[in-house]
């Protein structure tokens, strides 16, 4: 009999069986069921189109997207997109077909660009799909270095430059470039290429003649951005020319000088371009400081003359430049060098002065040191007493130095030194300058009256010229009124100098030589500026002269009125009596003249103007001058091609300082009575006899 157990398990089996059927039954059911009731499902594949152009190009890129029914039935769709450079084909179709995208870079701009294709697909289970569309647009960067390439060479120097362009890229696109050039001087190893590269260049300079040449190295990339570069190229060929200055070394030193002379050269290219130099010489006297060089930049070369062992004369050599790149590859600069012995020169060769007692002013004369020969002159100069003093006491070259003499404290008397100027190896040295500086008493005036002449002496008694101090003087004190005109003469056994001052000691007039005279002073034909008293100072021109002289002082006077007129034919003998009538046109008129300064000239001078006209009181005819040393002198004025009518006339005296005296008139009637009248009556020209000759 089953127990419990076994029940329990039976019933749980059948319950799974039918629990089995049941769920079998209802399957079934269900596949009965869809069989009969199946949807359409939209599918496209790819759901994302991806692709790049460059830009600026016309390239289009295409893609192609699979409309599929992932479920039953059938379906028909549409598409639309939502970006300009995106296009479909065909916009519409039935399941399965093909759509085909095209994205076009035309006008876009380098960048990234995102759009969508939707596909419409009405009673499917999705009814739309979208199709992502992401467009890079690529522009290539080209960038080309050096931006320029640069070479010189000589003419004739066959040199090849090798040079490279390096290409690159600095965008996001392809750069596919080529390169150009138009001179056949420049040759490229490599004319294209895609990337990044480089381009081999060679500038050969071989066969050109001297000047600049150009040419332009065009790297194109289409669609890049820096496309064309064009990279300048230049070639320099050059003519350089060797300059040395200066052009000649002119030097000296003194004999038996250790002392080395220097000169420097200059080398320099004078065109342009590199050149190289050498110097060379041949006298052992003759160093150079460097014997080989280049230019540029401009070269020195110190030349040393050594002196050392060479006599007295002239030495000479050539620096020998030469330069194989240059056009003129070899430069003469000719050396003379003088070995000389300096002769030393003094002057002047003494120095005389003089003070009053109790004077402090130092006294201050020229010394000139010079060099009277050759070479160069150096020199000391030393004083033996303390009141002489130099404003130098040594120099290496010629100089004017001045000496003082100081007074201060010197007794009367005269004080005597003297200055010892040496020049070692120089001809003269030492030379010796004779000083002497003299304390005596002012001089005293001598008071005169113009129109006096004194004759004096020049002696070691005599007082120093106030303004002379180192020659003796005499000095004359005179009166004269404003006005008056003075002149002074002063003849001697010395060469004489005359000097006119004021009661207050100013200098008025000063003279040491009369013209076209020698040793004689003059002062001619002063003009007394004011009343007062004068003061002259008769002294030497040179230092320490004397001996004996004569001043002569005279107050200049206008001449007296001439005496005696009279009128005569032009015989100068037959007399025209007042108020008469003479045949002749011309007319003799005499008078008497005199001067009181007996040093002075003296002339006649009339004024003869036609009856009714006035005198006018300036000459027409005149005398010639004569000497108012020999006293009243009769003299003679003539006067031609008058006309026939009355005349009136006056006379004076005039001297060769245009003082004249008075004007007197002749003939004591009015005037407007004729002194004489003129009818002169020309012959006639006896007519010519038959066949005579004018």
């Amino acid at each position: 009999m089953p127990t419990p157990r076994k029940l329990s398990v039976f019933a749980l089996s059948g319950l799974l069986a039918l629990l089995v059927l049941s769920v079998a039954t209802c399957r079934l059911d269900m596949l009965l069921k869809s069989g009969t009731n199946v949807h359409p499902m939209l599918s496209v594949a790819p759901k994302e189109v991806r692709d790049s152009a460059r830009a600026g190009s016309d390239d289009i890129r295409r893609a192609s997207v699979a409309i599929t029914n992932a479920g039953g039935g059938t379906f028909t769709w549409s598409a639309t997109k939502d970006k300009g450079w995106i296009a479909v084909s065909p916009t519409d179709g039935s399941a399965p077909g093909t759509l085909n995208i095209a994205l076009d870079a035309h006008g876009l701009a380098p960048g990234t660009y995102q759009g969508n294709v939707t596909v419409h697909a009405p009673g499917t289970g999705d009814s739309t799909a979208a199709v992502a569309v992401t467009f890079v647009v690529q522009r290539a960067g080209l960038i080309v270095t050096p931006g320029f390439l640069t070479r010189s060479t000589n003419v004739n120097s066959n040199a090849v430059f090798k040079d490279t362009l390096r290409i690159s890229n600095s965008g996001n696109g392809v750069l596919v470039w080529s390169a150009s050039k138009s001179k056949s001087w420049v040759t490229l190893g490599t004319v294209a290429g895609t990337g990044p590269g480089s381009v081999p260049v060679t500038i050969n300079s071989s066969g050109l003649a001297a000047g600049t040449y150009t040419d332009e190295i065009v790297i194109t990339a289409p669609g890049s951005e820096g496309s064309p570069a064009r990279i300048p190229v230049t070639l320099n060929v050059f003519l350089p020319g060797l300059a040395v200055l200066p052009t000649a070394i002119h030097d000296s030193a003194n004999v038996g000088s250790t002392r080395p002379q220097t000169d420097t050269l200059t080398v320099t290219n004078t065109t342009g371009g590199t050149i190289t130099w050498t110097a060379t010489t041949k006298r052992t006297w003759v160093s150079l400081s460097k014997v080989a060089g280049g230019a540029p930049p401009p070269d020195s070369v110190v030349v040393t003359l050594n002196p050392v062992g060479l006599v007295i004369g002239t030495y000479r050599d050539t620096v020998v430049f030469r330069s194989p790149e240059a056009t003129n590859n070899l430069v003469r600069v000719p050396i003379q060098f003088d070995v000389v012995r300096p002769v030393l020169s003094v002057k002047p060769v003494a120095i005389t002065d003089a003070a009053l007692p109790a004077d402090t002013v130092k006294r201050a004369h020229a010394l000139a040191i010079t060099n009277a020969g050759r070479g160069t002159l150096a020199w000391s100069a030393a004083p033996d007493s303390a009141w002489i003093t130099l404003s130098a006491l040594t120099d290496s070259v010629a100089d004017t130095i001045t000496v003082s003499l100081d007074p201060t404290g010197l007794p009367p008397g005269t004080h005597r030194g003297k200055i010892v100027v040496t020049s070692p190896g120089a001809t003269g040295s030492p030379d010796t300058v004779a000083v002497t500086l003299s304390i005596g008493a002012p001089c005293a005036e001598s008071p005169i009256v113009p129109d006096a002449v004194i004759a004096g002496t020049l002696s070691a008694t005599d007082c120093f010229a106030p303004r002379r101090p180192a020659s003796r003087a005499d000095l004359y004190s005179f009166p004269a009124a404003a006005g008056d005109t003075i002149s002074l003469r002063l003849t001697a056994s010395f060469n004489a100098y005359l000097i006119l001052t004021d009661a207050a000691g100013a200098v008025l007039a000063q003279n040491d030589e009369c013209p076209g005279e020698t040793r004689t002073a003059c002062i001619k034909n002063f003009a007394v500026p004011a009343a007062g008293q004068y003061i002259i100072e008769a002294t030497s021109f040179a230092a320490g002269e004397m001996g004996t002289y004569t001043l002569s002082v005279v107050r200049e006077r206008a001449p007296a009125a001439p005496q005696g007129l009279g009128q005569f034919r032009k015989d100068g003998v037959t007399a025209i009596p007042v108020g008469t009538v003479t045949p002749e046109d011309a007319v003799v008129f005499k008078g008497a003249i005199s001067d009181p300064n007996p040093t002075d000239s003296v002339r006649l001078e009339i004024e003869l103007e036609p009856l009714g006209s006035p005198f006018t009181d300036a000459r027409t005819q005149q005398s010639p001058f004569v000497s108012a040393a020999a006293g009243s002198v009769v003299v003679a004025a003539n006067a031609v091609g008058l006309n026939n009518t009355g005349y009136h006339w006056q006379a004076r005296a005039c001297d060769r300082t245009g003082r004249c005296s008075t004007w007197i008139a002749f003939g004591g009637n009015t005037e407007t009575t004729a002194d004489f009248t003129v009818l002169f009556v020309p012959l006639a020209t006896p007519p010519l006899q038959q066949g005579a000759k004018p």
